[in-house]
């Protein structure tokens, strides 16, 4: 690493740094920036974003630092080549660890072909930083099962566990909530687990993330100057050789010196011109399908620029393609208030403005009886200024909810947390879901929305999209979910247990043959892993378990003392698909949960408050009989605290990272 940085790089430097301080602006917006106003600092944050990851991803391939930097170069080149092209993601830390991985195993494959033309063998350089780790396989294989896990799943590992961001961090990034970045993750992760276990990989998926990022940092002040003249047009030949390997897609291959040179001469700075070829790699991945999305954003300065606000102008169409007028538009936030913000015109166009200011998983859609909407989508994240809705035929959900004694549940809450679509027909779905393993997923879906957090403890109200309260005889009604896709359905009640349950929205539907495949694969020890709920058809009657209460005491150790406002969380420990639930103690430290599933075992867990120094506390619990309540008194004690600091050992600037604290499993 250089002693000094050049003196021409620390403005932008500074600027880089300002520009992505708390990482509050999102790569797209970046990526818009560089390409619309031509701003070096929101490329160069770019850069400092995710350059050390890129980097220890090619170097994790190449071996060698030259090469590794040479192909970290290149991944940047292709992105800002790349900018003014298509619908980018929120983030695009996924994209650029696919792109990176593919322009290191093209490099690979050259050098290899080189090495092979000159009859020499073809050895590791010495200099490989990774030669003294024994699990250098392990890494390779970690990468290859990485780049094959599904978009939304790769996105939020790399966040997480290859750039060390949080989950609130990484969920901001991605513009989704907290609670579905969680979900992606610890999918992501067991996807990852298993596919390692498949091929003998003993060391968790968690162990091996940490060894492929013990050498990240800073990216080299010399690696961000080279890049950033990269960028600009001057390009080593190396460098260009590597990108144009990637950017072949169908169309006739141009030298990326020559066209890089000409943009770079008709403008300023680090404004690129638009390309003419497309880069490899995976493509920015849609959250939902939208049609609209091809259109461009309305011009800087109008009020869906803003943070407070945007203005969306669309139209919806019936489903013979036809203008649908006096249709409502639906914007509904995460906790579930309906808003009508419009109604369609005869020509079935509308003009809306909706809050963008805490509106992270709002959702905007039409409505109209008898009908579902095509796509929902979220104006704080992927919905573009101009957007065309169609209506489809709707299968609402229409059931009743009962007790394990035949009796009705009234006063219920009954939501549809998320949808998930198949395309035109659940027919793969159905079929896919018969082959799966008992530890298995399941199959992909081609677009999920998710309206409702597991951890939003708002019930349902009357009125509400996707949402009823069952009534006197247990009865319940959920219109507008459309046809052919999959519901989860959740359940909140006096009495009963919360759970949740797995809607199929076809007409007629008889779930018969697949439960009774499901039952079978239940009887596997590694069914708990796996998806195997049930499935129901719209027209269903669900039975609800009683509930086990657990309550008791959180009480400092040391002083007996009670803690009040302390929240205690509950979660299976073998079953991540149940709903944690939540409760907070009062002034003498008494908490009480209600809608716990019985099972074998509970964790009950506090988190830590580092404001006065109290450590969190995990307790494991054992059942007990019947539906007795579980009496479970919480100690928590004081720890130390520790603080320091994260420099550049050679400059002494800080330097972004983050710190872990390992509890042996030994320590009660």
């Amino acid at each position: 690493m250089a002693a000094t940085r050049p003196a021409a790089l620390l403005p932008l430097l500074t600027r880089a740094k300002s520009a992505d301080a708390g990482r509050t602006t999102s790569d797209r917006d970046l990526l818009q920036r560089f390409a619309r106003d031509k701003d070096e600092a929101a490329f160069a944050a770019l850069v400092q974003r995710h350059g050390p990851m890129v980097l220890g991803a090619c170097r994790r391939v190449l071996g060698n630092s030259a090469d590794a930097e040479d192909a970290c170069q290149a991944t940047f080149v292709v992105l800002a080549r790349k900018a003014r092209l298509g619908r980018w993601q929120a983030s695009v830390a996924s994209w650029l660890y696919a792109t990176a991985r593919q322009i290191a195993l093209n490099a690979r494959t050259a050098r290899a072909r080189r090495a092979r033309h000159e009859g020499r063998a073809t050895t590791r350089p010495a200099t490989n930083p990774l030669a003294q780790i024994s699990g250098e396989e392990l890494l390779a294989i970690l990468d290859e099962e990485l780049a094959r896990l599904p978009g939304r799943y790769r996105a939020a590992v790399v966040l997480c566990c290859l750039e060390g961001l949080t989950r609130d961090e990484a969920a901001r990034q991605l513009g989704v909530p907290a609670a579905t970045l969680k979900g992606q993750l610890e999918r992501g992760r067991r996807r990852l687990h298993d596919a390692l276990a498949r091929r003998g990989v003993a060391l968790g998926a968690g162990l091996l993330a940490v060894l492929a990022t013990s050498r990240a940092g800073a990216s080299p002040p010399h690696l961000v100057d080279a890049i950033r003249s990269a960028a600009a047009g001057n390009v080593p030949p190396a460098v260009a050789a590597l990108a144009e390997g990637v950017a072949v897609n169908g169309v006739v291959k141009k030298t990326l010196l020559g066209v890089l040179a000409i943009a770079a001469a008709a403008i300023i700075g680090f404004g690129l011109g638009e390309p003419r070829t497309t880069t490899a790699g995976p493509e920015p991945e849609k959250a939902m399908p939208a049609k609209g999305g091809d259109k461009k954003e309305s011009p800087a300065g109008k009020s869906d620029k803003s943070d407070k606000d945007r203005t969306i102008t669309g139209k919806v169409l019936d489903p013979n393609g036809k203008p649908a007028a006096g249709v409502e538009i639906i914007h509904l936030p995460v906790d579930g208030s309906t808003a009508v913000v419009a109604k369609t015109a005869d020509d079935g166009t509308f003009r809306v403005t909706v809050p963008l200011k805490d509106g992270r998983g709002a959702h905007l859609f039409p409505r109209a009886a008898g009908f579902a909407s095509s796509e929902y989508l979220m104006p704080a994240t992927n919905t573009p200024a101009e957007i065309t809705f169609k209506l489809i035929k709707d299968t609402p959900i229409r059931g009743r909810l009962i007790d394990t004694q035949g009796k009705p549940v009234a006063g219920a809450s009954v939501v549809v947390r998320h949808l998930s679509g198949y395309g035109d027909t659940m027919d793969k779905f159905l079929s896919d879901w018969q082959k799966r393993p008992s530890d298995g997923h399941a199959p992909e879906s081609k677009w999920f929305v998710s309206f409702r957090s597991w951890d939003n403890r708002k019930p349902a109200n009357a009125g509400e999209m996707f949402a009823a309260v069952t009534d006197k005889d247990g009865r319940f009604e959920i219109a507008h979910v459309g046809s052919e896709r999959l519901a989860n359905l959740h359940v909140r009640g006096p009495g009963i247990a919360e759970a949740g349950f797995e809607i199929v929205l076809r007409a007629g539907f008889d779930p018969t043959p697949y439960n009774r495949e499901t039952l079978e694969r239940l009887k596997s020890p590694y069914a708990v892993i796996g998806y195997n709920p049930m499935l129901y058809p719209p027209d269903t009657a669900i039975v609800a378990e009683a509930e086990k209460p657990i309550r008791g005491v959180v009480k400092e150790t040391a002083t007996g003392k009670p803690r009040a406002g302390i929240t205690v969380a509950l979660s299976e420990p073998r079953n991540h698909r149940m709903p944690r639930l939540f409760a907070t103690t009062d002034a003498d430290g008494r908490y009480e949960i209600h809608g716990a599933k019985k099972g074998n075992e509970y964790e009950l867990s506090v988190k830590r408050d580092p404001a006065i120094g109290m450590m969190g506390r995990t307790v494991k619990l054992r059942d007990t009989p019947a539906y007795e309540p579980i009496i479970a008194d919480i100690g928590v004690a004081k720890g130390i605290v520790l603080t320091g600091r994260f420099f550049d050992d050679q400059t002494g600037d800080p330097v972004h990272g983050y710190v872990c604290v390992g509890v042996l499993s030994d320590n009660e």
